[in-house]
């Protein structure tokens, strides 16, 4: 891989272990997802530094266009498991505001906290 070439390292969650609401399981899965998103950033970005050395980086060159539009595509996975990642928290408390889609909630499944560990009776 060369200097100018971007290499992608996957981001490590600790803190997330033992979240309430989402299980360790479902995590590592998640973890596993993103890292494949990673590691095809990584190899398709390698593949396109390549085909731009061979002067093929156009978009009349059908193996150079699908590999961006590929490329684009595993790196918003990539990101957006970074968003996800991120914006859970240990400490996160589920809430909601009352009005329109609170007043449905309601309607429809009797309480905003119905299925929640703590709301069951």
């Amino acid at each position: 891989m060369s200097e100018l070439q971007k290499k992608y390292t996957p981001k490590s969650y600790p803190n997330l272990e033992g979240l309430k609401g989402i299980s360790d399981d479902l995590l590592a899965t998640h973890f596993k997802l993103y890292e494949g998103y990673v590691n095809r950033c990584n190899g398709l970005t390698e593949t396109l530094y390549k085909l731009n050395k061979e002067g093929r980086a156009a978009g009349k060159d059908q193996t150079y266009a699908e590999l961006t539009r590929r490329l684009g595509f595993e790196y918003s996975g990539m990101i957006l498991h970074e968003y996800y990642f991120g914006n859970l928290t240990p400490s996160a408390q589920a809430s909601m505001p009352r009005g329109k889609l609170y007043d449905a909630v309601e309607k429809s499944f009797g309480s905003y906290n119905t299925g929640s560990p703590t709301s069951r009776r």
